[in-house]
């Protein structure tokens, strides 16, 4: 609709009521000349002119109260309104003050008081900015031109709006006017005589302007009575002012009060504590806490509002605030000032602490993370100081903060931090016997899981704190034993209690003064002395100290002793109750009750019944051993060798477990510990006494967890010598279970480089002897040959059990210098070095012996002799090579005996429990092939018949190898496996290439079992397997690597440089020849890289399964210190066979591992623990399998079979770059010459190497980064890095085919360059190549995307421009930008709302400040003619670029931040007024209006100071403009005027809802002030339109409109509203828009300004029509 029409036809109205005569014609046209020449304005003179030119225009006569009209008041009132402009000088302020004084007098009272409305706005700020010449005239005019004359109805209008106008005027006491303003308010409230009514909009003032409250504080501190009842008859009455003041039930008084007190303004914070601070005095002088209006008066909700609003004070951190506080809530002092502190806490009990506590605990239990921690600083505040509020208060909060803070921390909530550390703070200001009362008292009593769970996060997350002796802690734990209920929450409760304790301040006690005792009359006597320390600090303890320690100790025994055998709690009660056993004093041999009791169940557990199929639990162990010490104190001599024999029987079933993760590092250190309390032969008999009860398997896996784990022990062969020997009695038979097992624990030995200890041990006895004969070889009667003979015949067993091991032992194990010393002593001939000549030398001198033969010899002696002297002989033998015959028959017999027997046992579907018949078969074997070896005899099962497809030896190998189950036949098994290869060689690469197959299958399924980290099935050890398995799989690996054939390099040469056309062709055609094509050799080629590649995968398994391990949390029944022993052993085994592999074929090991599944950096570590330091190793191999992968046509014919076709060049090529960003900057050094020569020849062959490129362009990047502050050839860099980037940029297409998914190659693509042209200030020093770079993205990936229209708000390309500006914002880039931004469609997909989006035009504008002031001169040129206004405004087309306009500087306001066009306001705002005067479409004013939002929204009030006028006057034009409808037109808007219509009505919401303080002075015009409606005809203009349209029809449902609810931001009333359909839409809005506004004011809404932002960018989404 055209607004200009809509103005004629309401003056025509006008005219016509006054009559057509042609004076009033002329009158009306002279004023409209006069308003016109105020659009021509240059400088400020001008106004005074043009002003002067008015009023002669106005033609007012000298006679006054005689105009009954001036046409065209509302122009008129309007330029009045901008001559007032806070821009413009104080002479255009007077004179303008004049012009009004003389409308007022001319006006008669009637019309002056009708057309308050319209004159009155203009004149409302000019007292908060005015100059001091200014200020006395508007005061002047107030008072005698606008007060006195005005009717009460009038006044009773605009109260509000002038109390806000003259409340500045107060704010400063010294000021010249401030005894003026306070006379006009005064006359103001006398003239109005509804004192009720003043102080009510006063109080909405103080609620609704926080900029005006210092003001109004100073009014307030003059005039606001006492609010004391005085009596009047009968009645206890208020007085009339005060009555006034509270209205119905002093609701308004409070909330302002409560509004004063949570003062925060951005116009001059410095105000702020100087507001709160004279409310609060205010607040003591008239409302004490104990004042009627509070009391009796004022409902609950608004009491506990004021209170807490004072409460809040407290967050400032102001002490003088917080001596107001408590002097508020304590009571004043001028009526307590000779009571008791007592009754200061009584008047806060009364009065204050019900309202303190709700509002504490509905903060502490709200959603929103900022009430909680205020509540928690505010509840920290009360407790702190005042001692009388302490005692009251935290009772009522403490629990619920507790769990609120425990919440919080469980939840992993955000902010828990915050809220974690406030919580500390107020704990730790808790007095010590309440928060013990609270444990002790209450958490323990219950057995509500939630409490147990809170009393468990308060033991170990806050600092307890306790009096010196320790009292608190030790009867909350006397208190926790006699409530006991046995869980697992409670133990750790006891378990956090004890570990805060001091047991060793436990008093001692005596037996008889012990007593039964009544648990619950304990607990009730601890209460009531917690109940007297709240008021009594020095109460006594309900117990004697005595008492206490024996109450304590008793309940402890006492549920240890019924809990010994359980695995869940035993350990756990073991070691609390070893806590306190160990430090109270104690008499030697003093026993009560539980003790004896306790003893009992320790001895019977020998005769537990279960022990004979079941085992004790390992933990039950540990603790009884916890409390070993204490237990013999307690027992007999007889008892305590019992004890002695019980603990180590149970010790004894942990070390005989074949479950490595058990806990057998513990108890090997256990038990050499018991020698501390006992004789150490008693201990090492226990041991022994184990050893020969045990079976022979048992009794050799436990001496071995003894010998391994007792290395580093202090004096390791305390306990077993005797016991070794024992072990090495095994030897005597080879064939029996005990050498089986002595063998495997000497090879373990041998592993584990602890041999030397071994024959340290068994050799000193012989040296002993040696000594004891000082040099003699005769033998006497004294010697004890039988003794000797048993040494000499352990050492041959010992060097008999494994040949070849012990022959390596005895050559490289060098003798200890105590050894040395005892063969000095024996010969000094004697050359010692190793023990093989030690033992050499023993040997020599045994057969040296000379034995007596007499009638009177004991043959049993001479016997002994004998054996001595031939086993002598035999250490010899064993340690001097030899050689023996080859029996081949024999050989064979064996051979097919053993296949017999396993093919027996798998018929038969039984398991192979004792492996000694197959070891003896492998060391039959072994031995006869070893002789065959040295003789080189030929045998006949080591060659293949004709009709069989491997030889018999080769068949027995592999049936053998399914049933070795153990370490010891896997050991003989790869003896053999080694050995055979020399015997079997017409076969032999078959052989090896089925034992890969079959050593890697069992591998991996022994990984398998062995990750489930379960107690093995089986009777062996997995970690040892495996290092047996992997050690035998190595061998074989290098052998059958030893097979491979590989070209010659010539032929590869000569193929290279045979080049040409034909050349390439053919050697095409044979990269895609059939695999069937290949010769034998290249077949066996590719089994062996296969088999290396799969060796190399399972060994990165095996090693990243073991160095995670380590971090892992372990399953209960796992030992970590055991299990860390073993991963040991396996990562470094593993890593030993890595290395080997590398050593064979490093490029195809790299790649294997590159192409697991794994995570990168487990990948990165393997590389650089295989690569020992040299990573330059690495690199080229993955280059060299990138030129592999990409272009296998460079290569011979004979070397494509080595192309490893299970991974892809876009892997290794993708592992690159992070690889290289792992290593030192010396090395990338190193490794240019090969990395910048393959990425040259990767750009000459863009076509095979295109799915490389983009990870070649991170790779130069790293090198770029790590490079930077080093010497390097930047140069070279950036050429190579230009080159890539320009033909990625060109090859883009290939590369997003060379994706599996072509949509996510291209987003990839895209967010690979975004991350390139971040860093191209690294790699790229030339500023010309970053330019011509980011031109080419542009060019390449933005602009196509950009033209085809269809993906012009596509993600990817929005990052890319961000990740562009936010480094190089190059011309290129700001020009694409702005095409976008500019583009017509920029606001019609709603994609401009995306944070993307947002930063790119944020960028570019903050880059290109002058695009601002463009945009504006689009908006409105400064200077127009008339003529061009015709041409300007009359066009569609102008009128839609107008309004893209103005929504691009409306976009660029919402998302800038605050004041960001501060400098260009002023000027915007004068192209904005001009556009609103000349514009004659009302969609442009409708976007105005929209534009208006974002600056209300955006601006702080001192920028939009000058400026309010235009906006109000804008709002009355529209509203206007419809109240001058007929309710048919009403009815009939068309689509652009609801348009107008629905954005006046956001406007103004969004105005009222964010209560800004210079729109509040104006608010009047628009709503009602008071809660309802005023009576009468409505002045409002939204009640008028409200009550014009509510007779109106429509088939659209109105819009509904919501009430903001308690807790939540005020939002919106229009949220979502897009368009109107008809006016009646707006029905329920109009009509409840003044009470919502009144509601929001009185129950302190702040409005939502996030909400507000995001609904006008949507907005600005609406098609242009």
């Amino acid at each position: 609709m055209d607004t200009k029409s809509v103005e004629k036809n309401s003056g025509s109205k006008l005219s016509a009521s006054r009559g057509t005569s042609s004076s009033d014609k002329r009158y009306i046209v002279q004023i409209e000349k006069a308003l016109a020449t105020f659009s021509s304005l240059e400088e400020w003179a001008d106004y005074i002119t043009y002003l002067s030119r008015l009023l002669r225009a106005l033609s007012l006569p000298e006679k006054s109260r005689s105009v009954l009209w001036i046409p065209l008041h509302e122009k008129v009132s309007n330029k009045l309104a901008l001559c007032l402009s806070p821009t413009l000088p104080s002479g255009v302020h007077q004179k303008t003050l004049e012009l009004y004084a003389s409308i007022f007098d001319a006006l008669t009272l009637k019309e002056l008081n009708k057309l308050v409305p319209a004159w009155l706005p203009g004149l409302l700020l000019v007292l908060s900015y005015g100059s001091t010449q200014v200020k006395p005239q508007l005061l002047a005019l107030y008072e005698h031109k606008l007060i006195e004359h005005l009717d009460k109805l009038t006044l009773r209008v605009v109260t509000r709006p002038l109390i806000l106008s003259l409340l500045p005027g107060l704010d400063d006491e010294n000021s010249e006017i401030y005894s003026d303003c306070l006379r006009v308010l005064e006359r103001f409230k006398e003239r109005l005589d509804q004192n009720s009514h003043f102080w009510q909009n006063l109080f909405l003032c103080i609620i609704s302007s926080p900029e005006k409250r210092i003001g109004a504080l100073n009014w307030c501190l003059s005039h606001l009575p006492v609010f004391s009842t005085i009596q009047l008859g009968s009645d206890e009455v208020f007085s009339s002012e005060a009555q006034s003041c509270l209205g119905d039930k002093g609701g308004l008084l409070i909330r302002a009060f409560a509004s004063a007190l949570d003062t925060s303004t951005s116009f001059n914070p410095a105000t702020d504590i100087i507001v709160v601070r004279g409310f609060f005095d205010l607040l003591l002088a008239r409302l004490p806490l104990n004042s009627p209006v509070l009391t009796s008066v004022c409902s609950e909700t608004e009491k506990q509002l004021l209170i807490m609003a004072c409460v809040k004070t407290t967050l400032r951190k102001e002490m003088s605030l917080n001596r107001r506080l408590w002097t508020w809530l304590l009571g004043p002092n001028s009526s307590y000032e000779g009571l008791e502190p007592k009754a200061r806490k009584e008047f806060f009990s009364e009065h204050a602490l019900l309202y303190v506590k709700s509002g504490l605990l509905a903060l502490l239990n709200s959603p929103v993370l900022k009430d909680r921690l205020s509540a928690l600083k505010m509840s920290l505040s009360l407790i702190i100081d005042k001692w009388e509020i302490s005692q009251l208060v935290t009772p009522l909060v403490f629990e619920t903060i507790l769990r609120t803070c425990e919440a919080a921390v469980r939840e992993d909530l955000d902010g828990f931090q915050e809220i974690l550390q406030d919580t500390k703070l107020f704990f730790n200001q808790v007095e010590t016997a309440f928060i013990w009362r609270y444990i002790s008292c209450d958490l323990m009593q219950l057995k509500i899981e939630s409490d147990q769970e809170l009393l468990l996060f308060i033991l170990k997350t806050f600092d307890l704190p306790d009096e010196a002796s320790f009292e608190h802690i030790h009867l909350a734990i006397l208190t926790c034993l006699l409530s006991f209920d046995l869980n697992q929450k409670s133990i750790s409760t006891l378990e956090s209690l004890v570990s805060l304790a001091k047991p060793e301040l436990l008093l001692a006690y005596e037996l008889d003064s012990t007593h039964p005792y009544d648990k619950r009359e304990i607990i009730r006597l601890v209460k009531e002395y917690y109940d007297v320390l709240s008021t009594d600090e020095n109460g006594e303890l309900p117990l004697s100290g005595e008492k206490i320690t024996f109450i304590i100790l008793h309940e402890l025994k006492s549920l240890y002793g019924n809990q010994l055998l359980s695995s869940l709690y035993g350990l756990r009660l073991a070691s609390i109750l070893s806590e306190f056993v160990y430090a109270v004093p104690y008499s030697e041999g003093q026993m009560d009750v539980s003790d004896i009791e306790l003893v009992k169940s320790v001895l019977d557990l020998d005769h537990a019944p279960f022990l004979k199929s079941e085992l004790l639990d390992d933990t039950c162990v540990f603790g009884i051993y916890k409390l070993h010490r204490y237990f013999l104190t307690k027992m007999t001599k007889d008892q305590k060798l019992e004890f002695l024999r019980l603990i180590t029987y149970h010790f004894w079933t942990i070390l005989v477990s074949n479950y490595p993760a058990r806990n057998q590092v513990e108890s090997v250190k256990a038990i050499f510990d018991l020698s501390s309390s006992y004789h150490e032969g008693e201990v090492e008999a226990g041991i022994v006494s184990m050893i020969l009860n045990s079976s022979t398997q048992d009794s050799r896996n436990a001496f071995k967890t003894l010998w391994i784990h007792s290395v580093d022990l202090y004096d390791p062969h305390c306990l077993l010598i005797n016991p070794l020997f024992i072990i090495l009695d095994g030897l005597e038979r080879s064939s029996s279970d005990k050498f089986r097992e002595t063998n495997n624990f000497l090879y373990s030995a041998y592993k584990d480089n602890t041999i030397g200890r071994l024959y340290h041990i068994v050799t000193v006895p012989i040296l002993s002897f040696m000594r004891s004969k000082n040099g003699s070889h005769l033998v006497t009667a004294n010697d004890d040959m039988g003794l000797l003979h048993y040494h000499v015949r352990t050492l041959k067993n010992l060097i008999a059990s494994n040949r070849k091991v012990m022959k390596h032992v005895l050559g490289h194990e060098f003798v200890g210098a105590d050894t040395l010393s005892k063969c000095q002593e024996i010969s000094g001939s004697w050359r010692i070095t190793n023990y093989k000549s030690l033992v050499l030398n023993i040997a020599v001198y045994l057969i040296q012996l000379e034995f007596n033969i007499c009638d009177t010899v004991d043959l049993q002696e001479k016997a002994e002799y004998s054996e001595c002297v031939a086993n002598a002989l035999g250490i010899l033998e064993l340690c001097i090579d030899g050689s023996e015959t080859n029996f081949d028959a024999l050989f064979c017999s064996i051979i097919d005996s053993c296949l017999l027997q396993i093919q027996d046992l798998r018929d038969s579907n039984k398991n192979l429990r004792n492996p000694d018949t197959i070891l003896a078969y492998l060391r039959t074997v072994f031995d006869i092939l070893q002789t065959t070896k040295l003789m080189n005899v030929s045998l006949s099962y080591a060659n293949k018949a004709e009709n069989e497809t491997e030889c018999k030896l080769a068949t027995f190998m592999t049936k053998v190898f399914v049933v070795c189950d153990s370490a010891s036949l896997l050991e003989a098994w790869f003896k053999l496996s080694s050995t055979l290869l020399h015997v079997i060689k017409t076969s032999a690469l078959e052989y090896l290439l089925s034992l890969n197959a079959i050593i890697a299958a069992k591998v991996s399924t022994l990984f398998n079992d062995l990750r489930l980290f379960e107690s093995p099935s089986k009777e062996a050890n997995l970690f040892e397997l495996l290092l047996i398995l992997l050690s035998g799989l190595e061998n074989s690996l290098v052998i059958s690597h030893s097979h491979l054939v590989r070209p010659s390099t010539s032929a590869s040469t000569t193929s290279a440089q045979d080049g040409g056309f034909l050349g390439n062709v053919i050697s095409g055609v044979f990269q895609i020849e059939s695999p069937y094509a290949r010769s034998e050799e290249d077949k066996v080629n590719i089994l062996i890289l296969n088999c290396i590649a799969q060796a190399s995968e399972t060994a990165f398994e095996l090693w990243n399964w073991a160095d995670t391990l380590l971090s892992i949390v372990l399953p209960s029944s796992a030992s970590r210190q055991s299990v860390n022993f073993w991963t040991a052993k396996i990562k470094l085994r593993s890593k030993k066979f890595l290395e080997r592999l590398c050593e064979l074929e490093r490029q195809r090991v790299i790649e294997s591992i590159i192409a697991i599944a794994e995570p990168i950096g487990s990948k990165i570590k393997v590389l650089h623990v295989l690569d020992s330091g040299r990573t330059q190793l690495s690199v080229p191999c993955i280059l060299e399998s990138i030129k592999s992968q990409c272009s296998p046509q460079a290569l011979v014919e004979k070397d494509r079979i080595f192309v490893n076709p299970n991974i892809k060049a876009k892997q290794l090529s993708t592992f690159l770059p992070p690889y290289l960003n792992s290593i030192d900057s010396d090395v990338i050094d190193e490794l240019w010459d090969s990395i910048s020569k393959f990425v040259r020849e990767s750009i000459s062959h863009v076509s095979q190497y295109h799915s490389v490129l983009l990870d070649l362009l991170d790779v130069m990047r790293v090198i770029a980064l790590k490079m930077k502050n080093r010497k390097f050839n930047q140069k070279d860099l950036e050429t190579m890095f230009q080159s890539c980037m320009n033909v990625v940029l060109s090859k883009r297409q290939e590369i997003f085919e060379a994706s599996e998914d072509g949509v996510v190659g291209e987003s990839v693509f895209y967010d690979k360059m975004g991350s390139f042209v971040t860093d191209l200030k690294v790699c790229l020093q030339d500023q010309d190549k970053i330019t011509a770079i980011i031109s080419n993205v542009i060019n390449s990936m933005i602009l196509p995307k950009i033209k085809s229209k269809t993906d012009l708000f596509d993600p990817n390309v929005s990052l890319l421009l961000k990740a562009i500006g936010e480094t190089n914002p190059v011309k290129s880039w700001r020009q694409v930008v702005q095409d976008i931004f500019m583009d017509s469609s920029f606001f019609s997909t709603c994609r401009f709302a995306e944070n993307s989006w947002k930063d790119c035009v944020l960028l570019w504008i903050s880059n290109d400040q002058e695009k601002v002031s463009e945009l504006m001169s689009r908006v409105m040129p400064s200077q127009q003619t008339a003529k061009a206004n015709i041409f300007l405004w009359n066009d569609s087309s102008e009128i839609q670029n107008t309004i893209l306009h103005l929504r691009r500087l409306s976009y660029l306001i919402v998302i800038r931040p605050i004041d960001s066009f501060g400098p260009q306001l002023n000027d915007l705002f004068a192209r904005i007024a001009a556009l609103w005067t000349n514009t004659l479409s009302v969609l442009v004013q409708s976007e105005i209006l929209t534009f208006l939002r974002a600056v209300t929204l955006k601006f702080s009030d001192s920028h939009l100071l000058s400026h309010w006028a235009f906006v109000t006057q804008s709002l009355c034009d529209c509203f206007a403009l419809f109240l001058a409808m007929s309710t048919k037109d009403l009815s009939s808007l068309e689509a652009d005027s609801l348009s107008l219509l629905l954005s006046a009505c956001k406007l103004l919401d969004q105005l009222l809802l964010l209560g800004l303080d210079e729109f509040n002075s104006c608010s009047w015009l628009f709503v009602s002030e008071g809660s309802v409606a005023e009576e009468g005809e409505p002045i409002a203009l939204i009640d008028r339109l409200a009550k014009k349209t509510e007779s109106l029809m429509s088939k659209e449902t109105p819009i509904l409109v919501s009430r903001p609810q308690k807790g939540e931001l005020s939002q919106p009333l229009l949220l979502g509203v897009r368009e109107l359909k008809s006016t009646a839409m707006l029905k329920v809005f109009l009509g409840l828009l003044s009470y919502i506004n009144y509601e929001r004011t009185y129950d302190l809404f702040d409005g939502s300004t996030s909400r507000c932002e995001s609904e006008v960018l949507l907005d600005l989404a609406l098609s242009v029509n």
